[in-house]
């Protein structure tokens, strides 16, 4: 089976699902006739026996716990597709928040406290750099979209695909890394 996807950005997302999904990617890649490549992926989209039609959004929540409960995974701080981070940092949530729990066996809230303040800093790093990602994939004005061709063109150059990265990044991201696995 065969994946494929349509990304676009949009100012009023409500509206995107007001009408079938195939109308609304038609007239986000509009409103020329499309070309033969393109018309031919809105052809096997309309044939596809099924298909998702979604927004991506991304959360970011003060705190992840409450008492005693947790969130932890897409529902504690979603970095959006755009940064490919979700299972990873699942995963690494919830070992962690299990060994904070055998080391603060006493002291539930400690162990809450602990666990955040260990996780905070690597899904801050990973959502900023989901937001740095979406430009890339959904430019949302023509400013973006210069910069991604651009973006695209000089990556292919080896002496500058090092220095594009880190302008992607971010001047606070450029340099930052965050091991949070448990010791």
């Amino acid at each position: 089976m065969r994946r494929g996807g349509f990304s676009y950005h949009t100012d009023d997302i409500d509206a995107e699902f007001t009408r079938p999904a195939i109308e609304s990617i038609r007239a986000a890649f509009g409103p020329e006739p499309p070309g033969a490549l393109l018309e031919d992926l809105f052809a096997r989209f309309e044939r596809a026996p099924e298909h998702l039609f979604d927004s991506v959004h991304q959360v970011r929540l003060p705190h992840w716990h409450h008492g005693r409960v947790v969130l932890v995974g897409d529902s504690a701080w979603c970095v959006s597709l755009y940064a490919g981070m979700g299972a990873s940092s699942a995963i690494a949530g919830s070992e962690l928040l299990g060994t904070m729990l055998r080391r603060h066996t006493d002291d539930l809230p400690g162990a809450l406290r602990a666990w955040e303040g260990r996780m905070r800093p690597s899904i801050q790093t990973e959502q900023d750099g989901a937001l740095s990602m979406r430009r890339i994939f959904t430019p949302g004005d023509r400013k973006e979209q210069i910069m991604r061709t651009a973006m695209i063109r000089l990556r292919r150059r080896p002496l500058l695909r090092q220095a594009m990265g880190n302008i992607m990044k971010g001047p606070d991201l450029a340099n930052k890394q965050f091991d949070v696995a448990a010791a």
